[in-house]
C-alpha cells in the first residue's frame, strides 16, 4: 500500500499546473498607459476555477489591478484543455491590468510576477458544486513591462500654423508669377 501511495503523489507532483499570459508575457508602454494580460490556465489534475490574480512585488512605477475576481469573470477550465480569458481592457476580462505612472522614467523595465489563485473540483462546478477538492492552489509566470518614451507629435495648431504659412507662399509665388 506505500508503495501505491508514493506513486500517486509522485505521479500528481509531476502534472503541475502551467500558466501562459498572452499575447505576451513581455510587454511596452509609454508612461501614464496601461498595458494588460490575458491568462490561459492548465491543470490536469481537475476542473480549475480561477479566483484572483496578483502582481508582485507591488511597484513605486505603477498600480495592478485585477480582473480574475470580478464577477462577469467567472471561468472553469476543464483538465482535459487550457482556458482563461484574453485581455481586453472595455470588458475588464483577462488575469489584469498595469497603470504605469506617468513620472516613470523612459527605459525603466518593471519586473515582476503575476500569480493566478485558482480553486480545484473533481467535477464541473456548474453540474456539481460539491465537488470542491482543494481552495488557493497558485501558479504564476515572470513578466516584464519596459517605458517607452512618449512620441512628440505636433499640436494641431501647429499644422494651422504651417497649412497658413505655406497657404501664404503660395499666393505669393503665384502672385509674382502673375506680374511677369
Amino acid at each position: 500500500m506505500r508503495t501505491t501511495l508514493l506513486l500517486i503523489v509522485l505521479s500528481t507532483v509531476g502534472q503541475g499546473a502551467k500558466l501562459s499570459l498572452p499575447p505576451s508575457a513581455t510587454v511596452q508602454a509609454q508612461a501614464g498607459d496601461t498595458v494588460g494580460w490575458g491568462y490561459l490556465l492548465t491543470d490536469n489534475r481537475g476542473y480549475s476555477v480561477p479566483t484572483f490574480s496578483e502582481f508582485t512585488p507591488d511597484s513605486a512605477f505603477g498600480l495592478y489591478f485585477d480582473f480574475v475576481s470580478l464577477p462577469q469573470n467567472f471561468v472553469v477550465v476543464t483538465p482535459v484543455a487550457a482556458g482563461g480569458q484574453f485581455y481586453n481592457q472595455t470588458n475588464e476580462t483577462g488575469a489584469g491590468e498595469f497603470f504605469t505612472d506617468p513620472a516613470t522614467p523612459d527605459g525603466t523595465v518593471i519586473h515582476g510576477t503575476i500569480t493566478l489563485h485558482y480553486d480545484l473540483y473533481s467535477n464541473n462546478p456548474d453540474v456539481n458544486p460539491d465537488s470542491f477538492v482543494s481552495g488557493d492552489n497558485t501558479v504564476s509566470a515572470d513578466v516584464a513591462i519596459t517605458v517607452t518614451a512618449l512620441q512628440q507629435t505636433p499640436e494641431p495648431v501647429t499644422f494651422g500654423l504651417m497649412a497658413v504659412a505655406l497657404g501664404l507662399l503660395a499666393s505669393r509665388r503665384l502672385a509674382h508669377r502673375s506680374r511677369r
